[in-house]
């Protein structure tokens, strides 16, 4: 679903909300970084436990998106965060990982979807993913932003 105008809102006690966000650039800035990705990771207060702004030297925009949810959540493994939300303003992404089964999910973004389906599979994570309005989603662009730049 997307939340068209709506503003970020506090995950449920207990649970941790992450926000994620690949940037693409048609043009190399300075540093020759035309990608970033950048992931906020929130409590139930909205109190910031994490935040993440980089570049991983990745070209292409859709892969890029993939590898920002990806970084995310071996983040949250490695932070031992099993209740998460998961949401993306990208809803190309959200839609190829979430609905398509692998059909239709072209060869280059094949590894990339199916590391995301082997953390979603994953019993002892409680996981909801969802795709949101860029609005709702400002901090994570930001992070992603400068993260290409710097």
């Amino acid at each position: 679903m997307v939340d068209a105008g709506v503003q970020w809102t506090m995950p449920p006690q207990g649970v941790i909300k992450i926000n994620a966000h690949g940037f693409f650039s048609d043009q190399p800035f300075e540093n020759g970084n035309m990608t970033g990705i950048g992931f906020v990771f929130r409590d139930h207060t909205g109190h910031i436990v994490r935040m993440v702004g980089g570049s991983l030297g990745i070209e292409e925009e859709r892969i890029n998106e993939f590898y920002a949810l990806l970084t995310a959540l071996r983040r949250a493994y490695r932070e031992n965060y099993n209740d998460i939300i998961l949401e993306t303003d990208n809803a190309g992404a959200y839609w190829e990982w979430t609905f398509v089964n692998m059909e239709g999910v072209i060869p280059e973004h094949r590894y990339v979807v199916n590391q995301l389906e082997q953390r979603n599979a994953d019993r002892n994570l409680r996981m909801d993913v969802r795709a949101i309005s860029q609005e709702s989603n400002q901090f994570a662009r930001y992070l992603a932003q400068y993260g290409a730049r710097h």
